[in-house]
């Protein structure tokens, strides 16, 4: 089910958004979550294209966090704090794990393995091996996968004695002796039951 919406708390927002965009269901969302996640999306492509459309209609480099939090600031018209918020929501929404890094890894990624397309686009197929050999080396791709090692107090064994002294309790005398008979008399118990019953025809 669709997490309730509080429009209080802003907390649940991500989650909300993230069900509505798994389901299919943008449309159950309400305006303002709406409004919020086309802003997700453009802080979103600002860190992935590191470049935004100033009002001149010029191209500019968006480098670091800083910058992008100023142009939510300006372009939304919004505070420090919800500026910060917003890109914290985004990170949050567009990552593919839970790990600031992994999302701005995949950034990174995006931008080598376009950047060598661009080269062997140009002919540079000197510099896109050596682009596409960095992302590998980022993407860990010459790494064997590692086998899970035992921990090494998975190494040890226990051995339990059961010693009914040890705790104050009495045993018979002779116990060894006693538990020959019973074991030769459950044998043969078993050997009557496993035995076959002959009858014999009068001759």
């Amino acid at each position: 089910m669709l997490p309730a919406y509080d429009p209080d708390n802003n907390i649940g927002a991500v989650d909300r958004v993230r069900f509505a965009m798994m389901h299919n269901r943008m449309e159950a969302l309400h305006a303002d979550e709406r409004e919020q996640y086309n802003r997700w999306c453009q802080i979103d492509d600002w860190f992935r294209s590191k470049r935004f459309v100033n009002d001149q209609g010029k191209e500019e480099v968006v480098v670091g966090r800083r910058k992008i939090r100023n142009l939510v600031m300006v372009k939304y018209k919004v505070s420090w704090d919800t500026a910060e918020r917003a890109i914290q929501n985004a990170i949050k929404l567009f990552t593919p794990a839970d790990d600031e890094k992994e999302y701005k890894r995949s950034v990174y990624l995006e931008d080598l393995e376009q950047k060598a397309e661009e080269a062997a686009g140009a002919g540079e197929y000197g510099a896109y091996a050596s682009i596409m050999k960095l992302a590998g080396d980022w993407r860990k791709f010459d790494k064997e996968p590692v086998e899970e090692q035992l921990d090494k107090f998975q190494a040890f064994q226990f051995i339990i004695e059961y010693n009914p002294e040890a705790i104050g309790l009495k045993t018979i005398e002779n116990k060894d002796q006693i538990f020959a008979r019973w074991q030769k008399r459950k044998a043969t118990e078993k050997m009557a039951l496993d035995a076959e019953e002959v009858e014999y025809d009068d001759i």
